[in-house]
């Protein structure tokens, strides 16, 4: 796997903390029963929120769960980059 650039990892890590803030704020103080609960991988949710390997199919199955857009979602992001 080619090694990211570092304004790669500063946008992987602030998804990251996107997925943990949304997480958070919908009452779930831990990664693993929030992932249980909507059926997807600890493992592979636990990743996103670190910020390693994200895969988009993922982040859109969060997105739809928190009930917001990809625009919503990235405007944030971009914008703390």
């Amino acid at each position: 796997m080619k090694k990211l650039s570092a304004k790669q990892e500063r946008i992987l890590k602030s998804v990251g903390k996107r997925i943990r803030k949304l997480r958070i704020e919908s009452g779930y103080s831990g990664y693993d029963h929030f992932a249980w609960e909507h059926k997807l991988s600890r493992s592979s949710y636990f990743k996103l929120e670190q910020g390693r390997s994200p895969n988009l199919i993922s982040i859109i199955r969060i997105l739809e769960i928190h009930q917001i857009s990809l625009s919503d979602f990235f405007k944030d992001i971009e914008q703390d980059s």
